[in-house]
């Protein structure tokens, strides 16, 4: 009885990983940054290599989060427990995550210098603010209609009301950066 008890207040909190990975490559990101600030004073050229690394981890790191907060829109953690209720899902997701990072190499090959301010300049930045507006609409629909399944759980439907504040000004952060 005890094993069955422990087992149940023991199992690995998929959410909570999630961010720690997230919030990691983040801070992988900004460390890469700072070394290829420091290459570029000591040499003075930019490295394209430590460049795209440090894009491609900042990208994993949002596609992380933002991959956790489709989930819990879904209704991870509150309707089900485990992925494996959203086979179409993973696949689709991970798809995604890739098709995000091709874009970021895409930026680097394709970036012309005298027209240049920033990674996501030009065409590749409007596709994927394009991109993440359509994640956005996807979540509100998500959320939306989780929310009607809420009966009358009043914290369940408090945490949902603050998950979609946090999560609109997340949305948001990306395309009103880089417009």
């Amino acid at each position: 009885i005890k094993r069955e008890i422990y087992s149940e207040y023991c199992d690995t909190n998929y959410a909570f990983m999630i961010i720690v990975f997230g919030v990691l490559f983040k801070l992988v990101s900004l460390l890469i940054d700072v070394l290829e600030l420091y290459l570029l004073q000591v040499q003075g050229t930019e490295s394209p290599v430590i460049h795209f690394f440090a894009k491609a981890t900042e990208m994993v790191s949002s596609y992380l989060i933002m991959l956790l907060l489709l989930f819990l829109a879904n209704g991870w953690t509150i309707f089900f427990q485990k992925l494996d209720d959203m086979e179409l899902f993973l696949p689709i997701s991970v798809a995604l995550g890739v098709l995000k990072l091709i874009m970021v190499g895409l930026s680097r090959l394709v970036k012309e210098d005298q027209h240049f301010f920033h990674a996501f300049d030009g065409w590749v930045g409007f596709v994927l603010i394009l991109f993440n507006a359509i994640l956005f609409s996807y979540y509100a629909y998500l959320i939306f209609d989780n929310y009607e399944r809420i009966t009358a759980d009043k914290k369940t439907k408090q945490f949902y009301t603050i998950l979609s504040i946090i999560a609109i000004w997340y949305f948001c952060t990306f395309p009103a950066s880089y417009l």
